[in-house]
């Protein structure tokens, strides 16, 4: 009997030292907007749709965004490497991500420690294949798959821009 008070005693004093962030676990999804400045440092889960991707030298960097606003989620070389399928990071999939906080140039990062800590809750769609000629004004903002030959590749400031050519022009 005063054993287990004992025990009851020592548990409740162990999950008072316990930081929140650890009791609370990588499954409560915290809106993206709720994550200010003053959180830095700090761990937390959030989930929405990857909108865009960019390589950077040491890894790659998503824009993830949920109902109430975007982060960046932040995958280093060794995260990406641990994550099993890193291609299915891509455009409209939906992750979780579980990582701590930071800003950069004012910019909210969330940062994974491990591959693990990044879940796919919905793959990307596949789109079908568009024919580069049926591509007008009214699909720009629209994700378009297109299947050709790459007849020219410029450099510039942010990256490569790519002239494709398919059968339809």
């Amino acid at each position: 009997m005063q054993g287990q008070r004992l025990l009851a005693v020592f548990m409740a004093l162990w999950m008072a030292l316990l930081p929140a962030s650890v009791m609370a676990g990588p499954q409560v999804v915290t809106p993206i907007a709720d994550i200010t400045e003053q959180h830095k440092g700090k761990f937390f889960t959030v989930q929405g749709e990857i909108t865009s991707a960019r390589v950077f030298r040491s890894g790659m960097r998503y824009t993830v965004r949920d109902d109430s606003g975007p982060i960046t989620l932040v995958m280093f070389d060794r995260a990406l490497r641990q994550f099993r399928k890193p291609e299915l990071l891509a455009e409209g999939a939906v992750v979780r991500a579980y990582g701590k906080i930071d800003f950069y140039r004012k910019e909210k990062q969330i940062v994974p420690v491990r591959g693990s800590d990044v879940v796919i809750v919905t793959p990307t769609v596949a789109l079908d294949v568009t024919p580069i000629i049926s591509i007008t004004a009214a699909d720009d903002e629209k994700r378009v798959r297109v299947v050709g030959q790459v007849v020219e590749a410029q450099a510039f400031s942010a990256g490569f821009k790519f002239t494709m050519r398919d059968a339809s022009g």
